[in-house]
């Protein structure tokens, strides 16, 4: 009897020593990057026709490889990001901006706000998020 415990006890010991391993490995592997793709994102329909519109007679500017689309909403490349295999959340990190102007007077407007990088967090809760660069009205 004493003979077969002491033989399981270094077995017992290397089964640890795996799945120890085996877990390091796993977290390590719990998330997979992102490496492309682009976030749609409209910012409000009704602000964007006021900027542009006779009231405002603003612009809307882009940069830093956001694009307008033909349908007037932004579409930001997607800078980073990864997917969690465990909680099965995706967070993307776009690169770029867009920046509203509007309301002139002596070339100088009263209008100016500037949204850029724009974060998106995909899981049980999803979440955008944007940077506010400057802002005024």
């Amino acid at each position: 009897m004493r003979s077969a415990r002491t033989r399981s006890l270094p077995a017992a010991l290397l089964v640890g020593a795996i799945v120890l391993l085996v877990s390091a490995a796993s977290a390590a592997a719990a998330t997979i990057p992102l490496t492309g793709g682009e976030v749609d994102w409209g910012i409000k329909k009704s602000f964007r026709e006021y900027v542009k519109g006779p009231i405002a007679k603003g612009q809307i500017e882009v940069s830093g490889g956001a694009t307008e689309a033909a349908d007037g909403t932004f579409v930001f490349p997607v800078g980073g990001g990864s997917y969690d295999l465990t909680t099965h959340t995706t967070e993307a990190q776009a690169t770029g901006s867009v920046h509203f102007t509007g309301h002139f007077s002596e070339g100088v407007s009263a209008l100016d706000l500037t949204f850029s990088n724009p974060r998106v967090v995909v899981g049980q809760t999803s979440v955008v998020g944007r940077d506010v660069v400057d802002h005024s009205f």
